[in-house]
């Protein structure tokens, strides 16, 4: 894209919810240019499931299926890095890593989420594949066999551990420290037959397409997976920029029409810190483009978008 450039809608974030935006935007025949960072949430993982007609796609194979639609319509995609974006009259100026300036008069946000992972040997090796967040992604593929489930090391952790119990008889909660468990909470897990293993991780190997966990004392069990969840750190820091509010979890904060508490700036998908599903990031990426055009139309109905 030249420097300088202007455009309707300039979206940050080149996954489900960007590029669905993009797509109804454009078929709403606005300007749109997409900017990709280069790095999504399911990077590593080996298929996004639960999205209707595309289960069991590639991550990447879906973003470029996107892409190519988009082509047919106009609009742009940028592989680059959005460095900042400030306000500009009635639109925005939006600063990019190689120095290009792109106007736009709408901005959506769909800078996704990033999770917290185990700060375990090995882990991030194999995250994606035997390390994973996300049960209703990929619990599925590892039902019925034995599941490590590692978490915080109190109620929420034994709450995602019955979680699991949902596609796995065969389930052993580890915190990997004493737990500062609720008597009603550690009476569940009983009743559900989880196993409570309090002692500390040490490494995680792959093992003959199985998952090696060695404990703190030298011992070592073997699992089909390892699941976690410790939390997620949400792509706000543009949001924040703006003066977006947050909410209580620290996710960009949006009405019902995703826009932010800064009028032009809407935000969609995993950065919203709603269901972390693909699926459900494209369904919020065609809310906001249904907003945004509206938006746009009633700006030039009434003259200030002139």
């Amino acid at each position: 894209m030249s420097p300088d450039a202007s455009v309707d809608v300039a979206v940050v974030g080149g996954g489900p919810a960007g590029l669905s935006a993009a797509l109804l935007l454009a078929r709403c025949r606005r300007r749109v240019v997409v900017f990709d960072g280069g790095h999504h949430r399911n990077d590593g993982s080996g298929a996004v499931h639960g999205f209707l007609s595309r289960d069991g796609i590639a991550p990447a194979a879906l973003r470029e299926i996107g892409r190519n639609e988009l082509r047919h319509y106009g609009a742009r995609v940028e592989d680059v890095v959005v460095q900042g974006i400030v306000r500009d009259g009635a639109g925005f100026t939006i600063t990019t890593a190689n120095g290009d300036h792109v106007r736009a008069r709408r901005v959506l946000l769909a800078t996704g989420t990033v999770d917290v992972q185990p700060p375990i040997a090995g882990a991030a090796q194999l995250h994606g594949r035997l390390v994973l967040p996300c049960p209703y992604c990929d619990g599925w593929e590892h039902r019925d066999r034995p599941l490590a489930v590692h978490s915080h090391a109190d109620d929420r952790g034994a709450r995602y551990a019955l979680l699991l119990a949902q596609w796995s008889s065969d389930i052993t909660f580890l915190p990997g420290r004493a737990a500062d468990l609720s008597a009603e909470l550690r009476a569940t897990l009983a009743a559900r037959g989880l196993t409570l293993d309090e002692r500390a991780l040490e490494r995680v190997d792959e093992d003959h397409g199985e998952l090696r966990l060695t404990f703190g004392d030298g011992s070592a069990r073997r699992f089909a997976a390892f699941f976690y969840h410790l939390g997620c750190t949400a792509g706000q820091s543009l949001a924040v920029s703006l003066g977006a509010a947050l909410d209580d979890r620290g996710g960009i904060a949006v009405d019902r029409h995703n826009a932010t508490s800064v009028p032009g700036v809407y935000a969609a998908g995993d950065a919203t810190r709603d269901a972390l599903q693909a699926i459900v990031g494209a369904g919020e990426g065609a809310v906001a483009a249904i907003a945004i055009n509206q938006s746009l139309v009633n700006d030039d109905l009434s003259g200030s978008g002139r």
